[in-house]
Formats: structure tokens, C-alpha cells, sequence
């Protein structure tokens, strides 16, 4: 696989005590090599039934795991399937969409991250209406708006540990891929995040969430 490319986060985080790292990685750039991989990724890469969707899962654990600098696994998993390192600190996590893969790495916050290429959506509207916000319904124009706003729900949720537990509709990140804070109450915990959309060379939108309270 040829190296990462990093992805500048697009705000000036140092200023908030936030380190963040992104890496954008071709997955169809993979030699296919399962070296180094633990047995619980390469049984699980038999479950895929497309050749290309295996090589692409497998070449998505090894992007991580370059980036993280370790192979262990199964690395412990949160109350709604978030992984983390067990002995703590880095953050990180994984989004991947068709032959491309994002990787966010924090040794600060927690954070979650998300890819979708870009692609026709015929029911866009119709997802757009189930769950999104009124206001960022109105903002989907296009297929790029629509996957600008469903790449800022997922890393959000990501970023929480919640994951599908939370409602998409149950918060609002906006529709412009700018720089964000996100409010989400839960019933358990009111949730400050910071997020942001910045831009990629690939054909992709991908967003990034951390969490600040």
C-alpha cells in the first residue's frame, strides 16, 4: 500500500489543546499482503462475499495499524462497538467507503471520523427526510450537500461512542462543510463536540468530530 496521505484538519486545533492527525489511504493501492494482521481480521475478511471488498477490508486494517504502529488485536471494544487501544490514549478511528479510507488518530480527545465517495444517491431526499433536521433538509440541493451533512452525522456519532444508538435527527451539524460545535443532550449526558469538513484530493467528503465536554 502506498503511503497515507495527510489530510490537513482545517482549523487552527493547537490553539485548543486538540492534537488531531487525518490520513486518507487508497485501498485498491494495496499489495494484498496479510502479513502482521491478527487471525480475528483475517477470519473476519472471509465473511465479505466480493474478492474486492475482502482486499479492501483487509487493506484497511493495515492502514491503521501502520498509522497506530501496533498489531494487536482484538483491541478492546466500547458498550456500542467503538475500538480503542488497551492500554489507553491515542484515540483513533477508522471510516471506509468504496476504495478509500479515512484514519483520525488523537493522543487529546476523542474523536470519530467518516468517508463517503461521491456517487449518485437516488434516495437521498427520502434519507434526507428520515434523518436529517428541517433546516439541513432544506440544504440538501445536491448528492455533495446530502453527503456533506451524512458525513458530519456519522462522525459525530462516532465521535460520542453512541453510534446508531443516537438518533441522526436528534441534533444539528449543518449543512456547510465549515467548522462547527455541536450540542447533543442525551439522557445520560450533554455532549459538546467540535467538527469540521475539510476538503480532500480524492473523490470523497469526509468529516471529523471530537468531543469537548
Amino acid at each position: 500500500m502506498s503511503p497515507g496521505l495527510a489530510v490537513e484538519p482545517g482549523m487552527g486545533l493547537a490553539a485548543l489543546g486538540i492534537e488531531l492527525r487525518l490520513w486518507l489511504f487508497d485501498l485498491d493501492a494495496w499489495d494484498g499482503a496479510a502479513d502482521g494482521l491478527p487471525d480475528a481480521v483475517t477470519q473476519r475478511a472471509t465473511r465479505f462475499v466480493r474478492d474486492v471488498d475482502r482486499r479492501r477490508y483487509l487493506a484497511s486494517q493495515a492502514a491503521l495499524r501502520r498509522v497506530l504502529g501496533v498489531c494487536q488485536a482484538p483491541w478492546p471494544i466500547g458498550t456500542h462497538g467503538k475500538p480503542a487501544l488497551a492500554d489507553g490514549p491515542p484515540h483513533f478511528n477508522l471510516s471506509r467507503r468504496d476504495g478509500w479510507a479515512l484514519v483520525g488518530v488523537s493522543s487529546t480527545h476523542e474523536l470519530g471520523v467518516d468517508i463517503e465517495t461521491l456517487r449518485a444517491i437516488d434516495d437521498a431526499q427520502e434519507l434526507a427526510r428520515l434523518h436529517f433536521t428541517p433546516r439541513e433538509r432544506d440544504a440538501v440541493t445536491d448528492t455533495e450537500a446530502f453527503l456533506q451533512v451524512w458525513t458530519r452525522k456519522e462522525a459525530c456519532m462516532k465521535a460520542t461512542g453512541l453510534g446508531l444508538s443516537l438518533p441522526p435527527s436528534s441534533f444539528e451539524c449543518g449543512a456547510e462543510p465549515a467548522p462547527a460545535r455541536v450540542r447533543i443532550a442525551t439522557p445520560s449526558r450533554n455532549w459538546l463536540l467540535l467538527l469540521n469538513t475539510p476538503k480532500v484530493a480524492a473523490p470523497a467528503v469526509v468529516s471529523w468530530a471530537v468531543v469537548l465536554a
